[in-house]
Formats: C-alpha cells, sequence, structure tokens
C-alpha cells in the first residue's frame, strides 16, 4: 500500500489517503493555462536545448524498476555499475516506492513560477530556480509552503541579474551566491533576506554551473570549455579570480557538449560529484584537487566507443546517429547519502536505474510505465523531488523508494 500525503499551503485542509491499485499515474504532469511555462516536455527552454544539442534534448523523467544486481568496486576505478538495458523490469515507480507526498507552494500572481529548474531545502526554507520564465530565485517556507521573498531580481541595476542560471550556499559566510549567465558574475546576498551584498568581477569563460568547497573556493563548470579550453573545470576564489584547473578534457570529447542537467552536485559529506558531458563516468572532487572516478556506467554494447566521437564536430549529428544506432544518450544523475539515481535516453525511451550504495542492490525501470514527464530536480534527504504543474499552481512531487518491494 502505497501512503500518499498532500500539503496546502495557507489554511488550507491536509488531506492523507491511500491508494491499493493506482491505476491512474500518480503525478500527472499538466501545464498551467496561466503561468508563463513554456518548457513542459516535450517542449524545452533555452538552458535545456543549450546543454543537450540545442533543441534535440527531451528529457522525460519517470521512473521504473528492473532486476537486482551486485556491483563491483575497484580502488582506481571506483564503483563499476553493469546497466543492462536488455534486462528491464515491468515495475513501475508506484510499486516500489515507500511514500508520495505532494507539497504544495502559494501562488499569486506577483510570484508566478513558470519552471522548476533547481530546487534545494536548507533548514526550513526551500529555493526554486526559476532560469528562463521568472527568470529569479524564490524562497519558500518549508513547512508551509508560503512564499516568503525573492533573492535578487530581472534586470541591469546592482543586485540585478539577467539569466540567473544557478545558485549555491557560501559555507562559510552562509550568503547565497547566484549565478548571472549573461554578465558571467556571481551575485552575492544575505540568504536570510533577500539583500543584495556584492557582485564578482566578470569571469572570463561561458559558465553554466558552479559550487562551493568547503573552504569556500567555487568550482566552475564552463560548458565544456573551461579557462583555456583543455579542462573541464575551474576553481576560482568567491571573487572569481582563477586558481586552479581540474579534469583533462579527452580528445573524443572535446566538441561532445551534450550535457548533464546538474553536472556538479555535492553530498552531505563534502564530497563533490561531476559527471561530464557525453560521459558514463561520474568523478568526485577531494580538497580542490584531488579528482577520482566514482562510478563507471558500464552500458555494455549501448556505449559508443571513444574513436567514435574523435574529430567530430557536429554534435547534432552526432546524436541523431548515436540514437539511431542504439547507444545511450542524455545520461543524468542525481546522487543521495544513500542512493544514486541515473536517467538516460535509449532508442526513444526514457530510462531510470536506482542503485542502493548500502545494499548494493539496483533497479531497472521504463519511466513511460509510471508516466512522468519531468526530470528529477532534487533530492530532500532520502526523498527525490519532480514538480508538478497544475492549473492552481505548483508542487513539489516527493517519493521514497522502499527496497523491500523490489
Amino acid at each position: 500500500m502505497i501512503r500518499i500525503e498532500i500539503r496546502r499551503p495557507a489554511n488550507a485542509a491536509k488531506t492523507t489517503y491511500t491508494d491499493n491499485k493506482l491505476s491512474k499515474p500518480f503525478v500527472r504532469i499538466t501545464k498551467p493555462q496561466n503561468s508563463l511555462a513554456k518548457r513542459l516536455i516535450p517542449v524545452t527552454t533555452d538552458r535545456v536545448m543549450r546543454r543537450a544539442l540545442g533543441g534535440l534534448l527531451c528529457a522525460y523523467l519517470c521512473l521504473s524498476a528492473c532486476t537486482t544486481k551486485s556491483a563491483s568496486d575497484s580502488v582506481h576505478e571506483g564503483t563499476t555499475l553493469s546497466i543492462d538495458v536488455g534486462n528491464v523490469s515491468d515495475k513501475r515507480l508506484q510499486d516500489i516506492t515507500a511514500s508520495i507526498d505532494t507539497f504544495y507552494l502559494e501562488t499569486s500572481d506577483e510570484h508566478i513560477i513558470g519552471s522548476v529548474d533547481k530546487v534545494e531545502k536548507i533548514g526550513n526554507k526551500i529555493y526554486i530556480l526559476d532560469v528562463y520564465n521568472a527568470k529569479s530565485l524564490f524562497v519558500y517556507n518549508g513547512d508551509t509552503g508560503r512564499f516568503m521573498y525573492n533573492i535578487g531580481r530581472y534586470g541591469n541595476g546592482p543586485g540585478e541579474y539577467r539569466l540567473p542560471s544557478d545558485f549555491a550556499i557560501h559555507p562559510i559566510s552562509g550568503n547565497i551566491f547566484v549565478l548571472d549567465d549573461i554578465s558571467n558574475r556571481l551575485l552575492q546576498y544575505d540568504r536570510s533576506s533577500g539583500r543584495f551584498l556584492s557582485a564578482s568581477s566578470g569571469l572570463n569563460n561561458y559558465i553554466g554551473d558552479f559550487i562551493f568547497t568547503k573552504d569556500g573556493n567555487a568550482i566552475i563548470y564552463a560548458y565544456g570549455n573551461a579557462h583555456d579550453g583543455e579542462y573541464y573545470l575551474d576553481v576560482t576564489d568567491s571573487e572569481g579570480q582563477l586558481i586552479k584547473e581540474l579534469l583533462p578534457i579527452p580528445k573524443h570529447a572535446k566538441n561532445m557538449n551534450i550535457q548533464p542537467f546538474a553536472p556538479l552536485q555535492s553530498l552531505p559529506n563534502d564530497t563533490i560529484v561531476f559527471l561530464p558531458p557525453f560521459s558514463n563516468r561520474i568523478y568526485q572532487i577531494y580538497n580542490d584537487t584531488i579528482i577520482q572516478q566514482r562510478y563507471f556506467l558500464d552500458f555494455g554494447d549501448h556505449w559508443p566507443a571513444p574513436s567514435y566521437t574523435e574529430n567530430r564536430d557536429d554534435v547534432y549529428t552526432v546524436s541523431q546517429e548515436l540514437i539511431s544506432y542504439g547507444y545511450v544518450i542524455f545520461v543524468n544523475y542525481t546522487e543521495t547519502a544513500e542512493l544514486l539515481h541515473i536517467y538516460f535516453t535509449l532508442m526513444g525511451k526514457q530510462y531510470s536505474y536506482f542503485y542502493n550504495k548500502q545494499t548494493k542492490q539496483s533497479v531497472l525501470i521504463d519511466n513511460d510505465l509510471s508516466h512522468i514527464s519531468e526530470q528529477v530536480k532534487g533530492a530532500f534527504g532520502s526523498s527525490f523531488v519532480y514538480a508538478s504543474y497544475e492549473e492552481d499552481g505548483t508542487a513539489l512531487i516527493l517519493f521514497e523508494l522502499d527496497w523491500e518491494k523490489i
């Protein structure tokens, strides 16, 4: 039996009910008629298009389940995960879920969320970034769903941004930094009030994502073209001054910018993880310097040899070939303290692979069976988070797996 709890903001009633059959899709993703949203699947935002081939990427996120496997560990190569796409379970996400919670966000004409591009829960606040529609960073009460305030706003003045593509909390000051993708600046705000504090000098590159280390430096991913075009990552201070470069770009991936939605992620133990574009290897970063392979995603014959893309620069053509030849493409991931979630496309179908890092269990599912058409937006503790766009506003869908059902 799956327990579903509906939590509404304001003084709305709180309803809990159960559904033994779940014969209908448990989440119906629809587009609110009065919102600015333009990127529900299969429509994509410019940011998604830029990261996954300028118009080609449409990653549905649904979740599915498959057989249990064990992973082999290697000192130098990390954990090898064998993802056998020929052995997909007929289970749906609903069949292996312990609980599904819907968290409604307060909506008004002054703060309409068109798309949830990134979401984090820090303390009792939820931070939601809408990159292309509202072009804003919203802050909500994590208990009630009430809107609290915006951090920064669209514009050209002090403390304003043109394209807020990412945000992160500084580990030492506790302030929040927003990356403006147009001016290539990091804007610093007081996290408790949203008050603007300062802006970095212009960064040198076309920045897409960044994350802070525990020492307060920033690791910046520049859409596969870091400081001199030879490395994936730049390490800078909080003012944007370059300190070092990390992880050389291999020859076969030089022009293959088929980008994940969130290439840089941080785990509770201060470990930073990174999935490069067009890659089946996830890396971990220690102390701004040491990079080790964390996971090798073994798709078998469904992953192309490196030589296939060497000296190729037409990403669109290559991606079309990969799809038609039966290769995995559009690999994305979300990692929590306990779980790793890999989602990818193969022959036009979307799949989700879950790996339990403690028990070494894994499960692969066909996303279409679960009727979800949105990417995972993040994780709250052990729960993965989707966004749902309904006529009466935006909601966050949280689900937690029950490994005894797999």
